[in-house]
């Protein structure tokens, strides 16, 4: 495949993920006793774990920054401002937009 490539000098090849090992096999442990030993630790699945440190921390920057949504979505490790959105709508049940101008009309309130 390589060949093919450099073959063709204005094509180049398609990217390669990095490799990750995740941290749970490195002592040992197979990913569903992860999962189980994290869920009962933690009260959440580490999925969700990750999602409501990426919305809680969204959230503060929506509140205390001037930064777009996708830049914020992006910052919070979200694959995009839609990622993000949808995250929003499911879990608070409003949009990051909506979030944000319910900020500034509750700031103009208090002046």
């Amino acid at each position: 495949m390589a060949d093919f490539y450099s073959a063709r000098s204005n094509t180049t090849p398609p990217l390669q993920w990095p490799t990750f090992t995740p941290p749970y096999t490195e002592i040992g442990l197979s990913l569903g006793f992860f999962t189980r030993s994290f869920t009962a630790a933690v009260g959440r699945s580490p999925q969700q774990f990750i999602i409501d440190r990426r919305i809680s921390r969204a959230r503060a920057q929506l509140r205390d920054s001037s930064l777009s949504i996708g830049a914020i979505a992006f910052e919070c490790g979200f694959s995009s401002h839609a990622h993000m959105s949808f995250q929003f709508r499911k879990y608070l049940s409003i949009t990051p937009s909506q979030l944000r101008l319910n900020r500034s009309e509750t700031a103009d309130e208090s002046r």
